[in-house]
């Protein structure tokens, strides 16, 4: 794309110097056929942009962990331990405990979290020992063409053991 571009801004400059050069045309002749280049390549670059706009090309870097959260099992009357509870809208609740410093009186406080949406993973393994949430993120790549600069992705993975996440219909 960016040859594309590139050659049409090419085609001005011949236009302008052929214009420069001859004398057998005339000072009208000369700014419109200037006026003509440039509006061609200002319609290709406003088509190429709003396509791209439309459309949307993203690049973004690779994933990366940016946090690990350790789960803690909800409080059940069955014997069953679970650490994930889904709905039937595709809405995860955990609990984990909060980070406290080791001043404090209470440090066994818990929180409840909840996440939405299509950037959910789930993994269920039996030899899994600890149940983790890790939280992956990845950036935007500043590039020209590409529409994702400045935003950012979080990934969520659930690694708990199998059968501990409860799913209501």
């Amino acid at each position: 794309m960016l040859t594309i571009v590139l050659a049409l801004i090419w085609m001005l400059l011949v236009v302008f110097l052929v214009a420069l050069v001859s004398t057998k045309i005339n000072r009208k002749a000369i700014h419109t056929a200037i006026l003509v280049a440039v509006s061609v390549v200002v319609i290709t670059i406003g088509l190429t942009t709003s396509t791209y706009g439309i459309f949307g090309v993203r690049e973004y870097t690779d994933w990366k962990a940016v946090e690990e959260i350790v789960l803690e099992p909800f409080s059940d009357e069955t014997s069953e331990i679970v650490y994930v509870l889904k709905d039937s809208e595709g809405i995860y609740s955990y609990k984990s405990q909060l980070d406290y410093d080791s001043h404090r009186i209470n440090p066994k406080e818990y929180e409840m979290e909840t996440i939405s949406g299509h950037n959910v993973i789930e993994i269920e393994d039996k030899e899994c020992a600890t149940p983790i949430l890790k939280v992956y993120r990845r950036k935007g790549i500043s590039t020209i063409w590409n529409m994702a600069i400045g935003s950012t992705e979080k990934k969520y993975v659930f690694y708990v053991p199998e059968g501990s996440i409860r799913r209501s219909n």
